[in-house]
C-alpha cells in the first residue's frame, strides 16, 4: 500500500503520476507517457510493484519529466518570488489572525483554505496593513527580485548552504568602501538600513526522483518470458542516452526591495 501512495523505493507512486499528468497537460505538454498502459501492466512481484520491461523507456521518461517540471515550472524564478511573498504575507498576518494556531482546532482547521488571502486583502484592520501591502505587491507585479543565481552540483549543496547566507551577504556588502557609491545618497541610505531580513537565499534541489541517484536502479521489471520474476533493467533495455548526473541544486538570491538589488549583488560576489 505504501508503494502505491508514497513509494520510497523508487519514487514512482500515484501522487507523482497524478501531478505529472495534470501539470504537463496544464502547460500544453502532452508528451508520450501512457499512464494507463503502465498501470494496466503493473504487477506485484516479491512484494514490490514491477513493470513490463517493454515500458522501461516510459518509466525513465516519467522521471525525466519530473525533473523538467521542477526546473522550468515549480522553481521558476517568478513562481518562487511569489511563493516567498505569500509566506511573508501570512507571517505578517499571523500574530493577529492566529493562522498557525488553527491547526490545533479541528473546526477552524477545516475552514483554513486559500481564502485566507482574500480575508486579509478584504480586511480594513490596520494591524493587517503590512500583510495587505505584500499581497498588493503581488497583484501589481512589484515582486521580490532575483539578484543572483547559480546552478550547483548536488554534492556542493552543503557547502553553499553553510557559506552563502543573508548574514554573510549583508556583512560583505557593508564592507564596501563608501567611495564606490559615488555620493549616491539613496544607495548610502540603503546600505545603512540593509539587514539579513531584506535578503532571501533560496536553494531548490531538483532531481529525477531519487536525489542524486538514477531512479531506474531501484525499479524492477518483468518480461513476457518470465512474468513472475522481477529484475533490474540491464544496459540496453532502455535508452543509453543518459544524463551524467541525476540531481542538481539551483541557488537564487532574492531581494525584497529593488533598492537593495545592487548591494545584494556586491555582497554575494564578495562571498
Amino acid at each position: 500500500l505504501f508503494d502505491i501512495v508514497a513509494n520510497k523505493r523508487n519514487g514512482l507512486d500515484v501522487d507523482k503520476f497524478d501531478y505529472i499528468r495534470r501539470d504537463s497537460h496544464m502547460i500544453g505538454d502532452q508528451g508520450n507517457i501512457s499512464l494507463q498502459r503502465l498501470l494496466g501492466s503493473a504487477r506485484v512481484i516479491q512484494n514490490q510493484i514491477c513493470y513490463n520491461i517493454k515500458d522501461a523507456n516510459q518509466i525513465f521518461e516519467i522521471c525525466a519529466t519530473r525533473f523538467r517540471l521542477h526546473k522550468t515550472i515549480y522553481n521558476h524564478k517568478t513562481a518562487k518570488a511569489i511563493e516567498y511573498m505569500i509566506i511573508d504575507g501570512l507571517l505578517a498576518a499571523d500574530p493577529f489572525m492566529k493562522i498557525a494556531d488553527r491547526v490545533f482546532d479541528a473546526k477552524k482547521m477545516v475552514h483554513l483554505t486559500d481564502n485566507i488571502r482574500a480575508e486579509i486583502e478584504q480586511s480594513e484592520d490596520p494591524e493587517l496593513a503590512p500583510a495587505r501591502a505584500i499581497f498588493n505587491r503581488i497583484i501589481t507585479r512589484d515582486l521580490y527580485r532575483c539578484a543572483e543565481w547559480k546552478t550547483i552540483s548536488w554534492h556542493d549543496h552543503g557547502f553553499f548552504t553553510n557559506n552563502v547566507t543573508p548574514e554573510r551577504i549583508v556583512a560583505e556588502a557593508k564592507k564596501m568602501p563608501r567611495d564606490q557609491l559615488h555620493g549616491d545618497q539613496e544607495m548610502m541610505d540603503a546600505l545603512a538600513t540593509l539587514a539579513p531580513q531584506h535578503i532571501i537565499v533560496d536553494f531548490s534541489p531538483m532531481h529525477y526522483g531519487m536525489k542524486e541517484k538514477n531512479p531506474m536502479e531501484n525499479v524492477r521489471f518483468y518480461s513476457k518470458r518470465e512474468p513472475n520474476k522481477c529484475a533490474k533493467a540491464e544496459h540496453g533495455d532502455y535508452s543509453t542516452l543518459m544524463p551524467a548526473v541525476f540531481g542538481e541544486v539551483l541557488m537564487r538570491v532574492y531581494v525584497k526591495d529593488d533598492i537593495f538589488y545592487s548591494l545584494a549583488q556586491i555582497g554575494y560576489r564578495a562571498v
